[in-house]
């Protein structure tokens, strides 16, 4: 039998126009994550890695630490796959440019990036702060994500498109965001790895 998707008529609000800018967490909420050893991402390379269900980049760019989600606002994308040129990330697949220090984006009709506050603990370990809600505004992200793939799709008469929507759609709608293992922070799969899984 065929799943129904089925989402309110709220959770699109803003998602037309884009979203909202969400202010910036309370430092005081925040609970740091350690990631990995510094040493373990190079000057000018990245990592990606999954939190408690969110997906995150994390790059090395002039000896600083800048974390950002790791699925571009416009089509879900992997930053880590990205290129940073003079602290501007840049999206591989639509060429979409953004602030790896803030998550700005420089396009004008374009949602910012959703970017974390990193720390280096000891001199040794790379750390990221999440909020407490962190899981429902990246679901959040996820519908607006959806929603606007889902039009492109439609416009482009695109079954990838669509079928991409559809996938980020009933991901947050019908499921909660996965949580990982009990240390709660697990190195997500590159791009590559996923295609190799697929051909096997």
């Amino acid at each position: 039998m065929a799943e129904t998707l089925t989402l309110s008529s709220n959770e699109f609000d803003g998602v037309e126009n884009g979203s909202p800018p969400v202010p910036a967490p309370d430092p005081d909420s925040l609970t740091y994550h350690k990631l990995c050893p510094a040493s373990e991402i190079e000057e000018g390379k990245s990592r990606p890695f999954t939190v408690n269900g969110t997906h995150i980049a994390v790059f090395k760019d002039n000896g600083g630490y800048h974390a950002v989600d790791n699925r571009c606002p416009h089509m879900g994308y992997p930053m880590s796959e990205g290129t940073v040129r003079d602290g501007v990330l840049i999206c591989h697949w639509h060429h979409w440019e953004f602030d790896l220090k803030t998550g700005g984006c420089f396009l004008t009709t374009g949602d910012d990036l959703k970017s974390f506050p990193v720390r280096v603990d000891n001199d040794r370990d790379v750390c990221v702060g999440l909020s407490g809600g962190e899981q429902e505004e990246a679901r959040r992200r996820l519908i607006d994500r959806g929603k606007r793939t889902l039009e492109q799709g439609l416009k482009d008469r695109s079954p990838f498109l669509i079928a991409k929507a559809v996938t980020a759609l009933r991901e947050s709608a019908g499921r909660r965001l996965r949580r990982s293992s009990s240390t709660g922070c697990s190195t997500a799969p590159t791009r590559r790895q996923m295609d190799s899984r697929r051909v096997k």
